[in-house]
C-alpha cells in the first residue's frame, strides 16, 4: 500500500527537478543572448539570483511588503540599463526565450505588477534612467475645488486613534492672514487660528506632505522609501454629496480592529480638473466628479500572516461605499492599482471583453483608444500583465 505514495513522491520530485532545470536553462539562455548582443558591456547592470546584489536590487523599489514573501515569484534576471540603447536587446532576448518583461520605475505599483509575474520573467528596472529637464521659464498653476479660492488646496485624511480622527491638510499660495479670511468664509466650523498655520516655501511644503517636515531639503534626493509596509488599497470617485448617515456607517467600520492603521484620503476635484476634457488624455475623471477617495489598509510585519483579515476589512469598506460613489461603471484610479476590479486572462491572447471590465473603470471611454494604440505599437501583445491594455487583430470601431 506504500508503493503509490513512494511513486507519487518520486514523480513530484521529478517534476520539481524538471521545472528547476527548465527555469535555469531559460535564465542561462537569456544571459547568453544578452552577451552575444552586448559583448559583456551590460554585465555590470545585470543581476541574476547568483549575484550578491540581486536581493537588494529587487527589494530596493518594492513599496508593498505583501510582495516580499518567500512564495512571491521572483525574476530570473534584473537589468538596470544606464542608457536607452540598452533596452531593445533586453526586449529581443526576452522574446527569444519566451520570457515576460515587467518594467519597473519607482516601484509604486500597489499590486506589484511591475515586479511580479506568475510566469518566467525578467525585470527591466529603470532606476538609472532618472535624468529630468526643468524649464524655469514655464510657470503653470493648477487649482481644484471650484467653489473655493483657486489658490487653496484642501484634502481630508481619515484615520483611527482612540477614536475616528479627521484631519484637514491644505496648501495655500499666499499669506496666513489671507488664508484665515478664506477659511472663515468657507470652513468656519473648523475654527482655524493663526497658530494652526505655518508659512513656508513651496519646496518645504513638499517635505511637509511627504511626512518629513523637519528634515533638510536634501532628504528629497534620497530614493529609499522610508515608509514601507504591508497594505491593500482601493479607490472611488464621488459625484454627489455623501449623506451624513453614509459617513456614520464608514465611521463604524473604523472601529473594527483591522482599521487600527487604516487611512482614507479624500481629495477634491473641480477647478482646472473641470477645464480639461475627459478625452484629452487617458485619465477621464474630470467634470462631474466632486472628489476622489483612496482607501488604505495597513498592517505590521508581525501580522503579515493575517493579511487576509485586513484585505477582507477593506473589501467590506469598499462594498459599503458602493451606494455613495460613481456607478456603471464604478470608476477607479489607475495609480491606486486594484486587481479586485478585474484582471486579464493568464494565457493566450488577452480577451478584450474581460479587459474592458477593469479598463473602463480606470479609463472610461478612453479605453478603446488605448486599445487601438496598443494594437498599433505592440500587435503581438508582448508587453502584458494582469491589467495591461490588450492588443487586437482588428481595431475597435470609433
Amino acid at each position: 500500500m506504500k508503493s503509490p505514495i513512494i511513486l507519487s513522491t518520486f514523480i513530484s520530485i521529478l517534476l520539481l527537478t524538471i521545472s528547476s532545470c527548465s527555469s535555469t536553462n531559460d535564465h542561462e539562455e537569456f544571459l547568453e543572448c544578452l552577451t552575444e548582443r552586448y559583448h559583456n558591456s551590460i554585465s555590470n547592470v545585470t543581476y541574476s539570483p547568483n549575484n550578491s546584489s540581486y536581493a537588494s536590487i529587487l527589494r530596493f523599489s518594492i513599496h508593498n511588503l505583501r510582495f516580499t514573501s518567500q512564495s512571491t515569484p521572483r525574476p530570473q534576471v534584473i537589468i538596470t540599463p544606464e542608457h536607452e540603447s540598452q533596452v531593445p536587446p533586453v526586449v529581443h532576448c526576452a522574446r527569444e526565450n519566451d520570457m515576460e518583461i515587467r518594467i519597473r520605475s519607482g516601484g509604486h505599483d500597489y499590486e506589484g505588477l511591475s515586479y511580479v509575474s506568475q510566469v518566467p520573467f525578467v525585470i527591466l528596472d529603470l532606476i538609472n534612467l532618472s535624468e529630468i529637464s526643468v524649464d524655469p521659464e514655464s510657470k503653470t498653476a493648477w487649482s481644484v475645488a471650484h467653489t473655493i479660492d483657486p489658490n487653496l488646496f484642501v484634502m481630508i485624511l481619515i484615520t483611527r486613534g482612540n477614536s475616528v480622527r479627521v484631519t484637514f491638510n491644505s496648501t495655500f499660495l499666499g499669506g496666513a492672514d489671507e488664508l484665515l479670511s478664506i477659511m472663515q468664509q468657507n470652513f468656519s466650523e473648523l475654527g482655524l487660528t493663526r497658530e494652526d498655520c505655518t508659512e513656508m516655501s513651496w519646496i518645504d511644503s513638499v517635505l511637509y506632505f511627504a511626512g518629513s517636515p523637519n528634515e533638510p531639503r536634501e532628504v528629497l534626493l534620497n530614493r529609499t522609501q522610508p515608509f514601507v509596509r504591508y497594505f491593500k488599497a482601493k479607490s472611488d470617485f464621488v459625484q454627489r454629496p455623501i449623506p451624513e448617515q453614509g459617513l456614520e456607517g464608514m465611521w463604524r467600520l473604523f472601529y473594527e480592529p483591522e482599521s487600527e492603521e487604516a487611512l482614507v484620503i479624500m481629495v477634491p476635484f473641480g477647478g482646472v480638473m473641470d477645464n480639461i476634457s475627459e478625452s484629452d488624455i487617458s485619465f477621464p475623471h474630470r467634470a462631474g466628479n466632486m472628489y476622489i477617495i483612496q482607501y488604505y489598509a495597513y498592517w505590521q510585519e508581525g501580522n503579515a500572516r493575517n493579511s487576509d483579515r485586513y484585505i477582507r476589512w477593506i473589501r467590506r469598506l469598499y462594498s459599503y461605499m458602493a451606494p455613495y460613489v460613481s456607478s456603471l461603471p464604478r470608476a477607479a484610479y489607475v495609480n491606486c492599482r486594484d486587481v479586485d476590479i478585474g484582471v486579464n486572462n493568464n494565457e493566450g491572447r488577452i480577451d478584450y471583453a474581460r479587459a474592458s471590465v477593469w479598463g473602463r473603470k480606470y479609463f472610461g471611454n478612453n479605453f478603446d483608444r488605448l486599445v487601438r494604440v496598443k494594437t498599433a505599437v505592440d500587435r503581438d501583445n508582448f508587453f502584458r500583465s494582469e491589467q495591461s491594455i490588450p492588443s487586437l487583430y482588428e481595431e475597435v470601431d470609433d
